[in-house]
């Protein structure tokens, strides 16, 4: 059976998803999602450390630039939650038979619930 590629228009960056390939490139798409999760939480301390810093600055200037990084850096974490989250629903949807299948049921509902 061909393998058949998944390649959704939010994720152009990202790998193909293929419910027929290997188990290994299953567990490269969860070791993906785990470095962009780690990501998205770098992100989000970020975006804390920006705010508190905006409640303490007196310069109108740094206030500026500090409001400008916050709201990219919010703009990116937004669109990173939401990548995050339709690449997980697609290896939720990728099922399989037979013992691969389970590995992949198990491993999504390990890692991300």
């Amino acid at each position: 059976m061909a393998c058949q590629l998944f390649i959704p228009r939010w994720a152009p960056l990202y790998k193909a998803f293929c419910s027929s390939c290997p188990i290994s490139a299953f567990t490269n798409q969860i070791s993906s999602i785990q470095d962009s999760i780690k990501n998205f939480n770098a992100n989000v301390s970020r975006i804390d450390e920006l705010h508190s810093r905006s409640l303490n600055n007196a310069d109108d200037a740094a206030a500026q630039r500090n409001a400008s990084q916050l709201e990219e850096l919010i703009e990116d974490t937004s669109a990173l939650s939401a990548s995050l989250k339709h690449r997980i629903q697609a290896l939720e949807r990728q099922g399989g038979s037979g013992r691969d299948g389970q590995i992949r049921k198990q491993q999504v509902c390990a890692k991300y619930y």
